[in-house]
């Protein structure tokens, strides 16, 4: 984003906290560069290392190695990003195997299921949501993921769900370290063991991270349900903040894929 290699700018608006690589450039593009994302209103006053900068001198003034830059008595804004969980799912159908000796002959009979085993939807009833700055660090929160449901298509046998990140490289340039702890509820709010330790205890939660970027739980059904994929809560640090972050390149996308065991 700048013009001198490591040398950052302290950029500050009221809750906004920005490390940036503006060196070299003047407060007037400094600004520009940061009114969207920041909301930074045309009558906010620019203070460069505690000492107010006149509207006329903005375009004038160089920042520098080390500097501060903070501008005041503007609204603020937070830029909220949401998961975007996108679904994909897969339908696995099996088939009967037998062997013919030289006294025998077999015959198969094969049939194809003509819909889905299991049903996988987004659920967006509490869709987590964070902010995040350069250098800033904090905790995701909670929210809800996907559905996974086998009580309508009527499936009683077991399955796996693999879940990805699928845009971790473009992730890796907004975040330097990005964990989600996901667990499995039933539909009644039940945790659900995916451990396969048959229990259902604090420990059944699987970490997906930027290093780790595909998980794989095992769920054994008792009896069709519909089952909900959950994160539980997260940790987050982001690099020094700039300019070519996009909503994509901050968002997680998420895929889901089922398959039976």
């Amino acid at each position: 984003m700048g013009q001198n290699g490591n040398q950052m700018i302290e950029i500050r608006y009221k809750d906004n906290l920005e490390a940036s690589d503006v060196a070299g450039r003047t407060i007037a593009e400094a600004r520009t560069l940061y009114k969207t994302d920041f909301n930074i209103a045309d009558k906010a006053a620019a203070f460069l290392n505690g000492k107010k900068v006149m509207p006329a001198g903005e375009a004038t003034t160089i920042l520098n190695d080390k500097d501060t830059l903070v501008f005041k008595a503007s609204r603020g804004n937070r830029a909220i990003y949401m998961v975007a969980a996108l679904l994909l799912a897969m339908a696995i159908t099996g088939g009967i195997f037998a062997y013919g000796f030289n006294s025998a002959t077999a015959t198969i009979n094969a049939t194809i299921a003509n819909s889905d085993f299991v049903i996988v939807t987004a659920n967006t009833s509490s869709t987590p949501s964070w902010t995040s700055h350069g250098l800033h660090k904090s905790q995701t929160g909670s929210g809800t993921l996907f559905d996974i449901d086998t009580a309508s298509p009527g499936y009683t046998g077991d399955f796996s769900a693999t879940i990805s990140l699928a845009n971790s490289g473009d992730l890796s340039s907004v975040y330097r370290n990005l964990t989600l702890s996901l667990e499995v509820r039933d539909s009644g709010n039940n945790l659900v063991d995916i451990n396969g330790d048959n229990t259902a205890d604090s420990s059944d939660f699987t970490l997906l991270t930027l290093e780790n970027s595909t998980v794989t739980v095992s769920i054994n059904q008792a009896a069709p349900d519909v089952y909900t994929v959950i994160l539980k809560n997260g940790y987050y640090i982001c690099n020094a903040g700039n300019i070519s972050w996009t909503a994509s390149s901050r968002t997680p996308m998420l895929y889901c894929e089922v398959a039976q065991k």
